[in-house]
Order: structure tokens, then C-alpha cells, then sequence
């Protein structure tokens, strides 16, 4: 699942994410509260060409909630001449 999205950034001011989870079984929707617990993660990549610190200003301000991700695996990357 993915989603973009465009905004101002004069238009934001300390602005969130919402992440819902419609909870189903056998196809039917169930009451969150009956739901089991699932695992997730929300990656967001920022672009902000006006703000060039932008990333270390949002790694300050939530330094204690955000984790590095980190590979699990190599893959080699081959150099192909450019013709």
C-alpha cells in the first residue's frame, strides 16, 4: 500500500499522520477491539527543496520516536558506463 501527497509547506503547522486499520476476517469487517494486533511500519520520505536542513530538523524534534532503518541484506550495485 502506498500514497503521495503535496502540501505547502507554509500550510503545515506540527502536522501528523492518522494510520487506520480497517480490521476484516473471512472477508467481513470486525470491531477493532476483537482485531488481532498486526506489525507495521510507516516509512514517509520528505521533499522539501526550500529547506535544505529539513532532515536534521525533524530528526531533533523526534529523535526518541524515530528508528533508523537498516538493510538486511546487500545487494551489489554494478557500474554501468554511461554511453
Amino acid at each position: 500500500m502506498h500514497k503521495s501527497q503535496n502540501f505547502y509547506g507554509s500550510s503545515l503547522n506540527e502536522p501528523v499522520f492518522d494510520i487506520h486499520h480497517g480490521a476484516r476476517y473471512q472477508g467481513q469487517s470486525i470491531a477493532s477491539a476483537s482485531a488481532y494486533e498486526i506489525p507495521y511500519a510507516l516509512v514517509v520520505n520528505i521533499k522539501a527543496p526550500k529547506e535544505p536542513n529539513i532532515y536534521n530538523e525533524v530528526l531533533m524534534k523526534y529523535r526518541t520516536r524515530l528508528q533508523a532503518l537498516t538493510p538486511v541484506i546487500d545487494i551489489p550495485i554494478q557500474n554501468i558506463p554511461l554511453a
